[in-house]
């Protein structure tokens, strides 16, 4: 929410305040498409976009507060627009994106004042996916009392849109972490200062910008070092040293360590968490796929340290979690049909370990590989390996003992390659596969689809 008296504490930063301060307690909006009434706008300027080119569209909204980079218009066309909307009050500010951020930091330490708790979150893959099983565990234990990052809003615009959302209701926080480019860990560190945190995974993400994983893994070990060295009261940091990258990590006191000191086995359908303290058993008859089991055990673990007097409601609402469908993880059932879709984000290391986790599910359901169809669109971000990580992609579906495969994209051919173009079917985009999905759909079984967001994979499907 935008804040009168912070507003008043962020004078210094303001060029030019016209007539008077806001009112009233308004929602912040930085998205034109999305401004609805009463809301107050903010133009984001940066590298390649300046939202103060959509400013008339909220302003004949109604738009009562607006906020514009000094730069975006000028002295005769900022004044010729107040003259023009007499009853929307103008902030015009030094830099947008600094401002949100100050914004957002203001009330993050207003909030934390009042006994509010950060916990932060990231990884390679299943940043979001973990995301949700906190925030569900958290809720169950202290419903109405938590706030999520909302979608996929983690980079440095949506970390404070998240930020200004606390409500002083709110007890925790859990905040999404995105980057693609080095040092954006650390900075999104230092606007929502987090008490506690968990890295995910180490994979082959964004290596266009990052070159190496061990780049990759400096990166997110940000996160790590900030809850370490800030020392805050009470801090818990989960540590998965299950993943061999984040094996190098060494804990500190208050870190939760997953693989050293916890392990967990997969006994009769139940899951058990084992430690020198004894085993913590429960189950999950929702989630099938191992490597999601592990994000909900890393998530029940934080939550529990945390909270060790509410394990036996932990436990009961660890039980009861499903996943969001947020095109990720999703099974769709049709008749006697299943589809594993995963529509939202891929890089080798999350297609190689859902690629494995579908092959299990096929064997454990007793599923001939004959009768499944694996559907793969591009990776992005993968800079000039990206045609040889593709293909090794291809190798590796193969020797899992996959027989059909649908390839999707500019590099299709580098996956079929790889596959081996006996049993491929290449199409250049999605509109081309609908076609052969239709009648692939027709004879097989069990289905798998994957593929980075910017294929929009799931519009192949008519089941939906």
């Amino acid at each position: 929410m935008f804040r009168n008296r912070l507003v008043d504490e962020l004078q210094n930063e303001i060029v030019e305040h016209y007539n008077k301060q806001p009112s009233q307690e308004l929602e912040l909006c930085s998205d034109s498409r999305k401004f609805e009434n009463a809301m107050a706008f903010i133009a984001i300027k940066g590298p390649s976009f300046d939202g103060a080119k959509f400013i008339f569209s909220v302003l004949d909204k109604g738009c009562p507060f607006a906020i514009v980079n000094k730069d975006s218009l000028s002295s005769e066309e900022l004044k010729k627009i107040k003259s023009q909307y007499t009853e929307t009050e103008f902030l015009v500010v030094k830099n947008t994106i600094d401002f949100l951020q100050k914004l957002a930091v203001a009330r993050r330490d207003e909030w934390v004042e009042q006994g509010g708790r950060i916990i932060g979150i990231t990884g390679s893959n299943g940043k979001t996916t973990t995301k949700e099983m906190i925030y569900f565990l958290l809720d169950y234990l202290f419903p109405k009392k938590v706030l999520k990052t909302k979608g996929n809003l983690n980079n440095h615009l949506g970390v404070p849109f998240t930020l200004l959302d606390l409500e002083d209701s709110q007890e925790y926080a859990i905040v999404e972490m995105g980057t693609n480019h080095p040092g954006e860990i650390g900075a999104l560190c230092e606007l929502s200062k987090p008490h506690h945190g968990i890295i995910t995974s180490i994979g082959k993400a964004h290596l266009e910008f990052f070159e190496s994983i061990d780049n990759i893994l400096i990166e997110k070990s940000a996160l790590f070092n900030f809850v370490r060295d800030n020392g805050f009261e009470g801090h818990q940091f989960l540590l998965n040293s299950l993943d061999k990258k984040l094996e190098q990590l060494q804990a500190f006191e208050g870190c939760i360590d997953l693989g050293r000191d916890y392990s967990y086995i997969l006994s009769n359908g139940k899951i058990v968490v084992s430690s020198e303290s004894g085993d913590w058993i429960f189950e999950n008859q929702f989630l099938k796929e191992e490597y999601n089991i592990q994000n909900l055990v890393a998530a029940a673990l934080l939550i529990d340290q945390l909270f060790p007097s509410r394990r036996v409601e932990l436990t009961e609402a660890i039980s009861n979690f499903q996943m969001p469908k947020l095109n990720r993880s999703e099974w769709i059932i049709d008749g006697n049909k299943k589809i594993f879709l995963d529509a939202y984000n891929a890089n080798p290391t999350s297609m190689e370990k859902a690629l494995d986790s579908f092959s299990k599910t096929l064997s454990k359901e007793q599923v001939a590989f004959e009768d499944a169809l694996i559907v793969l669109g591009d990776m992005k971000e993968l800079g000039p390996d990206a045609c040889e990580l593709h293909k090794e992609l291809g190798q590796f579906s193969r020797k899992l003992g996959f027989k059909k495969a649908l390839f999707i994209g500019a590099h299709c051919k580098d996956y079929a390659e790889g596959f081996g173009f006996d049993g491929a079917v290449c199409c250049d985009n999605v509109a081309e596969a609908k076609i052969q999905w239709n009648e692939q759909y027709k004879t097989c079984q069990y289905f798998f689809l994957k593929a980075s967001r910017s294929l929009q994979l799931e519009s192949i499907l008519d089941i939906k």
